[in-house]
C-alpha cells in the first residue's frame, strides 16, 4: 500500500499529522475533510452481498473476486462533484451552503424511505415464510415460495445500494463542516452563515446571488457574441436600476479581464511554438465538408491525401502541404 494511501485510511484529524505527513497530503491536495474514507466503514456483510449467479466453476479465483468487486462497488455521487458542480456552481456562499442542504435533505428523507421499506420487507419476508410453514395446499406453499426467493434477491439489492447513500450523506456533512470553517461561512460580522437562514435575512443574500448570476450570464454573452443577449438583457432591466449598474458593471469587467487573460495565455502558447504573428496562423483551413465529401465519394488515396480527382484549391493545398488537423489535436 502507497504512503499516500496509508495515511488516508489512517483518518487522523489535521491537527495530529506529523510534518511530513502534512507535507504529504499537502501535494495530493488531499484536506484534512478530503482525506476521510468513509468505503471501509461499509464493507461489511450488512451491506455486501456475496456473486449469487450461476456456473462460477468455469472462473478463476481471480475472476470470481472480480467480481464480487463489481458488485459491490459503492457508485456514489463523487464528492469532487459535490464539492465543485453543485456546491461552487451556484456563485456565492450562501448559495453554496444553500444548495448541499437542500442535497442533504433529499438525501435524508431517501435513507428515511430507505430504512422504512428495509424493516417492511424483512417484515414481509418474515410473514411469506411463516405462511410457507403453515400452508397445507401445495400450489399455495410454492406461492410462498416464489415471494420468499423474490424477496430475498430484492433485500440482497438493496443492500448494495445503502452504503451509497451512508457515504454521501457523510461527504455533504463534512463539505458543509469545512465550509463553515472558512471565511465564506461567515457573515461579515463574523456569524455562522447557518444563522441566516430562516430569517428575513436571507433575502439580502439573495438578492446578492442574482446579482452575481445575471452578471456571469451577461459576461458569458460578452465573451462569446460580443453583447448581452435578450433573454439575460430581459431579466436585468426588470430590476431596479442600482442592481441593474452592479450587474452590467460586473460583467463588462469580467468580459474585459478574461479577454485580457486569453490573450496572453494564446501570446505565450505562440511564443512556444515559434509562431511571430498568433493571429495570422491558421492552423486548420481545409475545406473539411469537400474533402470528406471525396473520401466517401472516391474513395482516400493510400498516402492519405485528397482523392486525386478533386481539385486541389488553396485550403486543400494547406491540408497537404501544411499542418494537418490530426497533428494539431495530438500537439
Amino acid at each position: 500500500m502507497s504512503e499516500l494511501n496509508q495515511l488516508i485510511l489512517k483518518n487522523i484529524p489535521k491537527h495530529e499529522l506529523t510534518e511530513s505527513e502534512q507535507e504529504l497530503q499537502k501535494k495530493y491536495n488531499l484536506s484534512h475533510w478530503d482525506s476521510r474514507n468513509y468505503f471501509e466503514k461499509y464493507k461489511t456483510e450488512e451491506f455486501t452481498t456475496k456473486v449469487r449467479t450461476s456456473y462460477l466453476d468455469g472462473l478463476t479465483d481471480q475472476e470470481t473476486t472480480l467480481l464480487g468487486r463489481c458488485l459491490n462497488k459503492t457508485l456514489i455521487n463523487p464528492k469532487y462533484k459535490m464539492k465543485y458542480f453543485q456546491g461552487a456552481d451556484q456563485l456565492t456562499p450562501f448559495h453554496k451552503l444553500r444548495q448541499w442542504l437542500i442535497e442533504l435533505k433529499t438525501l435524508e428523507q431517501a435513507i428515511e424511505e430507505y430504512e422504512t421499506t428495509k424493516v417492511k420487507r424483512k417484515l414481509e419476508l418474515e410473514l411469506a415464510e411463516m405462511k410457507f410453514e403453515a400452508a397445507t395446499n401445495p400450489i399455495e406453499k410454492k406461492e410462498h415460495e416464489i415471494q420468499i426467493h423474490e424477496m430475498k434477491a430484492w433485500n440482497n439489492g438493496i443492500k448494495q445500494r445503502a452504503a451509497q447513500h451512508y457515504i454521501e450523506r457523510h461527504h455533504y456533512i463534512d463539505l458543509i463542516n469545512e465550509f463553515l470553517e472558512t471565511d465564506e461561512g461567515k457573515t461579515e460580522d463574523g456569524r455562522s452563515l447557518l444563522d441566516v437562514f430562516d430569517t428575513p435575512e436571507e433575502d439580502v443574500y439573495e438578492r446578492h446571488y442574482w446579482t452575481i448570476r445575471l452578471a456571469k450570464q451577461a459576461a458569458m454573452d460578452l465573451l462569446m457574441y460580443g453583447r448581452i443577449g435578450s433573454g439575460n438583457m430581459s431579466a436585468i432591466v426588470t430590476l431596479d436600476t442600482e442592481q441593474q449598474n452592479e450587474i452590467l458593471a460586473i460583467a463588462h469587467r469580467y468580459n474585459l479581464e478574461m479577454s485580457e487573460h486569453q490573450e496572453k495565455i494564446k501570446n505565450h502558447q505562440a511564443e512556444q511554438l515559434g509562431i511571430a504573428d498568433p493571429d495570422a496562423y491558421k492552423a486548420i483551413t481545409v475545406d473539411t465538408k469537400k474533402y470528406f465529401k471525396g473520401i466517401i465519394s472516391n474513395g482516400e488515396s493510400p498516402n492519405g491525401d485528397a482523392p486525386a480527382n478533386q481539385p486541389l484549391d488553396a485550403n486543400n493545398k494547406e491540408q497537404h502541404n501544411g499542418t494537418r488537423l490530426t497533428d494539431v489535436y495530438n500537439q
